[in-house]
């Protein structure tokens, strides 16, 4: 039961991560170098692919959480590669 704890607590940490990023992204991106956007989208890949991995090999996870992060995770990379190319 404490392992189911503590994979719980690493979920939301690295999905709360994702969503600061989320919110940087969100209030920055149009004013941030290329370069600094090339930066940050290869961090939230990072963490986006070390949550998702995270969410997949627990059996203990939500369905609606595995689903969401997964939603939001698309659409935010779908949002950074649009920016990054429209750069």
């Amino acid at each position: 039961m404490e392992n189911m704890s503590d994979e719980f607590k690493k979920i939301h940490e690295l999905k709360g991560e994702c969503l600061a990023i989320q919110a940087m992204f969100s209030a920055l991106w149009r004013v941030l170098p290329k370069d600094t956007l090339v930066k940050l989208t290869q961090e939230y890949q990072r963490m986006s692919s070390e949550a998702k991995a995270s969410v997949q090999s627990s059996e203990n996870v939500p369905t609606e959480l595995a689903l969401s992060f997964d939603q939001n995770s698309k659409f935010m990379m779908s949002e950074i590669e649009r920016v990054v190319a429209s750069r």
